[in-house]
C-alpha cells in the first residue's frame, strides 16, 4: 500500500504525537513526508521526541537534514529547535550557532529599531509641515469641545478666554485688548436732555396792613404831650396784578454702569504662537 505523501504533509497534527506512526515508518518515508512540509516549533519538538525512540543516530540526522522550520514567530524559537537538536546529536553545536543566531538578531533588531526611529523622525517633519500648511502661527482655531489643539495637531496654542473678536484695519497690530464689561456716563456719546415747565397767567392780589400811633413831637399832626401816644391806628393796603412762571434746565444722568452683553452661546478659541 502506497503512502499518501500530500495528506500527511498536510495534516502533520494528526501523526506528529502518534507512537504507531513512526513504528510503520521508514528513513524514506520520514524523509518524503518532511521534504513536502514545514513544521512549526511545537510540531518539530513533538515528531524528534518520537523520531529519537525509532531511528539510531544516523537516521536521525539524515532525517534532520530533510526537515523545514517554518517561519519562526518567536525570536527564542531558533534556540529552542537548536536545542533540541543539538541533545538528539549530541553536540555542542547549540552555544554557538545559538550565540550567533542572538548577535545576528541583535543585530537585526538595532536596524529594525533605527527603522523605525527614521520613520518616527519623517512622520514628526511631515506632520509639522502640514500643521504650517493648515494652521500656521497665528491661526485661531475655535471648537465647541474643550480639548486643546496642540494635542490634535502639534505646536503650542493660547487660549483667549472672556474676549469677543474684532477686526481691525491693515495698520493696526492684532493681539490689542480693550473694551469694557460695563456701560457708564462716559462711555455714552455726548447727550443732554431739556425741560420746560410753565404755568398759565392768573391774576392775584397781594394785601399790606400795618399799625402805628402818634407820638408826642412838634409836627402837623395832632400834638400830645412828651409821655403821651395816641390810640393804635390800622391802614391796609391791597395791590391786584398778574404774573406767570416758567422753568428751564437741562438733566445729566449719573449713577454706576451696568452689564450690557447681546445674546450668545459660547465656545473655545485658540490661537498658535509657535
Amino acid at each position: 500500500m502506497s503512502l499518501d505523501i500530500a495528506y500527511y504533509a498536510n495534516n502533520v497534527d494528526t501523526w506528529c504525537n502518534d507512537d504507531a506512526f513512526f513504528q510503520c515508518r521508514t528513513v524514506k518515508d520520514m524523509n518524503d513526508i518532511l521534504e513536502k512540509t514545514k513544521l512549526t516549533k511545537n510540531q518539530f519538538c513533538d515528531m524528534f521526541k518520537n523520531v529519537t525512540k525509532v531511528f539510531n543516530a544516523n537516521e536521525i540526522l539524515e532525517i534532520i537534514q530533510h526537515t523545514h522550520v517554518d517561519a519562526v514567530c518567536y525570536k527564542d524559537d531558533p534556540c529552542t529547535i537548536l536545542n533540541i537538536i543539538s541533545e538528539i546529536l549530541n553536540t555542542q553545536i547549540k552555544s554557538e550557532m545559538c550565540i550567533a543566531y542572538q548577535a545576528k538578531n541583535q543585530q537585526l533588531l538595532k536596524n529594525i529599531q533605527d527603522q523605525i526611529n527614521s520613520l518616527k523622525n519623517i512622520n514628526f517633519d511631515i506632520k509639522r509641515r502640514m500643521l504650517d500648511i493648515f494652521y500656521p502661527v497665528g491661526t485661531i482655531y475655535e471648537s465647541m469641545n474643550n480639548t486643546d489643539p496642540s494635542t490634535l495637531f502639534g505646536g503650542h496654542w493660547i487660549p483667549i478666554e472672556n474676549k469677543f473678536l474684532f477686526s481691525v484695519p491693515t495698520n493696526n497690530s492684532s493681539k490689542q485688548t480693550g473694551g469694557s464689561q460695563y456701560i457708564s456716563v462716559k462711555n455714552l456719546p455726548s447727550h443732554s436732555h431739556y425741560i420746560s415747565l410753565s404755568t398759565s397767567t392768573e391774576s392775584h392780589s397781594h394785601r399790606f396792613c400795618y399799625t402805628y400811633v402818634y407820638c408826642a413831637g412838634p409836627g402837623p399832626r395832632p400834638r400830645y404831650s412828651n409821655t403821651d401816644f395816641s390810640p393804635e391806628q390800622q391802614s391796609c393796603i391791597t395791590s391786584e396784578s398778574t404774573h406767570s412762571h416758567n422753568i428751564e434746565g437741562y438733566t445729566e444722568s449719573s449713577g454706576k454702569g451696568t452689564a450690557y452683553m447681546p445674546q450668545y452661546i459660547t465656545c473655545y478659541r485658540w490661537y498658535r504662537d509657535y
